[in-house]
């Protein structure tokens, strides 16, 4: 099984940069971690939300020596039946070197769990295992990751 396959709305990320991002020194801004009741399938699901700021780093060098950056998105990835998490590190930044995902095996009942991966630059890091995950939301950002004024923010 291909990531595609497995993340829910995969392609509302590639629509934005033509490709999947390795999300290289991207910035976590917020993390939620809570449950809530499955009527239809009797349980308490656990759930993590992470909202990072993303952009495209391109080959032009700016007159302060800095690569242009360009595409600052803001996307919301939700991830439903959480288990075996570590996440450490919560800080006032939290940039990335990279944020992994791989599907692993289907368990003795059935479901194929996706490990989820934070590799931390500085602040937030960490992993946590899933059964389900989904691209919630892409939505144009500045270049400090706040929405910008046109979605009425």
């Amino acid at each position: 099984m291909k990531l595609s396959e497995y993340l829910e709305n995969y392609n509302s990320v590639e629509q934005v940069y033509g490709y999947w991002p390795s999300f290289h020194d991207a910035e976590i801004k917020s993390v939620l971690l809570e449950t809530y009741y499955k009527e239809k399938e009797d349980y308490v699901c656990p759930f993590i939300e992470i909202t990072l700021h993303c952009f495209e780093m391109t080959s032009k060098v700016l007159s302060n020596g800095f690569y242009e950056l360009i595409k600052h998105n803001l996307i919301k990835f939700r991830f439903e039946d959480v288990h075996d998490s570590e996440l450490v590190g919560f800080d006032h930044q939290n940039a990335i070197l990279s944020l992994e995902f791989e599907i692993l095996p289907k368990n003795e009942r059935g479901f194929t769990p996706i490990l989820v991966e934070i590799d931390p630059a500085n602040g937030l890091g960490g992993k946590f295992k899933a059964f389900s995950g989904k691209v919630v939301e892409v939505f144009p950002c500045d270049s400090t990751g706040k929405l910008k004024s046109d979605r009425g923010v």
